[in-house]
């Protein structure tokens, strides 16, 4: 059964235990009918059951998600997508090197004497 579903059906059971307490049904000589204390007692029985359920559910599904490395909503964990991010972010700036690299490489054997360009200023124009 869900946890959703248990933790309702503890909520009803609940209710259905605090009306019935406050109810006074008395039998013949004052004191509280045996079906009346008895439907209390399995009110409150059955409350406890259906809460020991959900929260045992819920620690189910909290512990499956985990496992799956999901957050408590459905999304992947925090620290994983920070993880994920540091990678992305450290790959792509390792790629960026490697093109500014490549491209200084290319720069310095189109240079007919070999001297490197400055990144900003024009080649001198052949006399």
């Amino acid at each position: 059964m869900p946890p959703a579903l248990d933790g309702i059906l503890t909520a009803v059971s609940l209710v259905g235990a605090l009306y019935l307490s406050s109810q006074h049904e008395t039998g013949g000589f004052g004191a509280a009918s045996t079906s009346h204390t008895g439907t209390l007692v399995g009110g409150v029985t059955l409350a406890v059951l259906f809460g020991v359920s959900a929260l045992y559910g819920v620690s189910g599904v909290s512990n499956c998600r985990v496992a799956r490395g999901l957050a408590p909503g459905g999304g992947p964990a925090p620290g994983e997508v920070n993880a994920n991010r540091r990678a992305e972010e450290a790959a792509e700036e390792a790629a960026v090197r490697a093109r500014v690299s490549a491209k200084s490489a290319a720069d310095a054997k189109a240079t007919p004497d070999g001297a490197s360009l400055d990144a900003g200023a024009a080649p001198d124009p052949a006399p």
